[in-house]
């Protein structure tokens, strides 16, 4: 029999519950995926690929909940220590001894009940403290696995109600879902390009984000000149301008967001810059305008014997190659894979310029290798990113600058597209779909399908179709692709 029909029985067998499907040593069926059930869990392996992890961060908070200090007074014993009643959220206060002094009376804060194994292994048992019984535990941030370092208690939002479990007061209730993404689908390297697949799987509505720009002061071009010198290696540089930003650590929410996916949060900009990376897969980078000779940006190949020194402090001897971010002076960034170490942007940043470029797969992925760099940048770039998503990322990022930093977004953008291309076209002929797949799906389901994917169908008629390719979608050259 063909492989097509034992993959097909195979799937039909997980939709039915007939046979269940294990990853990791763990039963699908037991986790309950949050986007849907069992059959939408299906629907997304087939849709995006192998499901190579799944994880709920809040699983190990097991038993820590929001509790409030009723009461707080001297431990009789030991001048540092205090003892507290604890109101956890039942009929009765519970006796906490604490070492720490960062509290008052009323504040919210982690409560580890007894039973409660934490993240660093600590049970937490009842056990006597200096001579006064303690049952339980307050946390800090560090104690619960949240951040390297914390001094004294995480006192939590006033507004949180006790006996809440911590993880879901964090909103760390939530399923991780580690998606392998094959070498071909660089569209599936990206939060919304995997939405997009869900979307279509499973009738769900697609949303994107609407990012909302107040503009104020002199135009972006006016702030920063931008030259393009080659536009075989860079088809489209874009730039925008926010001044008045305020650089300092994110907001909870956006160092969650990161962390969970594997990326150190560094800065209120830097980290809006990695967050809208993962979220269109379009990568930016931030300058510091004030560092930038001229307030340039030259597109351009590296010159014979110079060298830059990239942000992971490393000084490196550039190829002629190499394309290059520069100022009026000296190479700013080595283009789609690492920024320098001039213009980085730090505490006394306040005037960013925002990249967002299309760059040459084959350019980048040389350059990445020459130097031995592969950054989540690279990684995208040399697999081909959407031309089309340079716009609505930087604009996503600069409204989230604004939001986060305090800046004030510079009118319009900078937006060199020297060499427009039109979107590729592929023909599907509707006889050949039930020929090659050996399936039957009907005309309206194709294009309703297509149509979500973002192809558009620009010709109809004689029993075929002409599509638009989304340039999102590199892999899509031919008819067999659209099949």
């Amino acid at each position: 029999r063909r492989p097509g029909d034992v993959l097909a029985e195979v799937r039909d067998a997980v939709d039915s519950g007939a046979i269940e499907v294990t990853l990791l040593g763990q039963n699908v069926n037991s986790y309950g995926v949050s986007f849907g059930d069992r059959q939408a869990f299906s629907k997304l392996l087939r849709a995006c690929g192998e499901i190579e992890g799944l994880e709920r961060p809040g699983d190990a908070l097991r038993g820590v909940v929001v509790a409030r200090i009723a009461e707080s007074v001297q431990h009789p014993n030991a001048d540092k220590l205090s003892v507290t009643q604890i109101d956890a959220g039942g009929p009765q206060k519970l006796q906490v001894v604490c070492g720490a002094k960062n509290f008052k009376v009323g504040d919210k804060v982690p409560l580890a009940t007894l039973g409660t194994r934490l993240p660093n292994g600590v049970e937490i048992k009842q056990a006597p403290l200096r001579g006064v019984d303690s049952f339980g535990m307050l946390c800090s941030a560090k104690e619960l696995g949240l951040s390297e370092e914390s001094a004294g208690l995480l006192i939590l939002p006033p507004e949180l109600a006790p006996g809440t479990p911590i993880a879901e007061a964090l909103g760390l209730d939530d399923v991780l879902l580690e998606v392998n993404v094959t070498p071909n689908r660089p569209d599936a390297l990206s939060h919304l390009g995997v939405a997009r697949e869900v979307s279509v799987a499973t009738g769900a509505a697609l949303r994107p984000p609407a990012p909302i720009l107040s503009e104020s002061g002199a135009p972006a071009a006016q702030r920063v000149q931008v030259r393009l010198e080659d536009a075989t290696r860079c088809p489209r540089y874009v730039a925008r301008v926010i001044e008045g930003v305020k650089v300092g650590p994110s907001p909870q929410w956006l160092q969650d967001r990161l962390k969970a996916c594997g990326v150190r949060p560094i800065s209120n900009v830097v980290d809006v810059t990695n967050f809208v990376l993962l979220e269109y897969g379009q990568p930016l980078h931030a300058f510091d305008l004030d560092k930038l000779a001229g307030q340039q940006l030259v597109i351009r190949t590296a010159r014979p014997g110079e060298t830059m020194t990239t942000l992971d402090g490393k000084e490196r001897t550039l190829s002629t190659e190499d394309l290059l971010i520069c100022d009026r002076d000296r190479a700013q960034a080595l283009a789609g894979v690492m920024g320098g170490a001039d213009s980085e942007v730090g505490e006394g940043t306040t005037r960013v310029v925002l990249e967002s470029a299309h760059f040459q797969p084959s350019s980048v992925r040389r350059s990445s290798k020459r130097h031995g760099l592969h950054t989540e940048a690279s990684h995208r770039f040399e697999r081909g990113t959407d031309l089309d998503a340079t716009l609505p990322a930087v604009d996503r990022a600069a409204s989230l600058i604004a939001e986060l930093a305090g800046g004030q977004v510079a009118p319009g953008r900078v937006d060199l597209h020297p060499e427009p291309q039109p979107p590729r076209r592929v023909i599907l002929r509707q006889a050949r779909v039930e020929r090659v797949l050996g399936v039957a799906i009907a005309e309206s389901e194709c294009h309703r399908i297509l149509a979500a994917l973002g192809f558009r169908a620009v010709e109809q008629g004689g029993g075929q179709t002409t599509y638009e390719v989304p340039r999102a979608r590199v892999d899509v050259e031919r008819e067999e692709d659209l099949l």
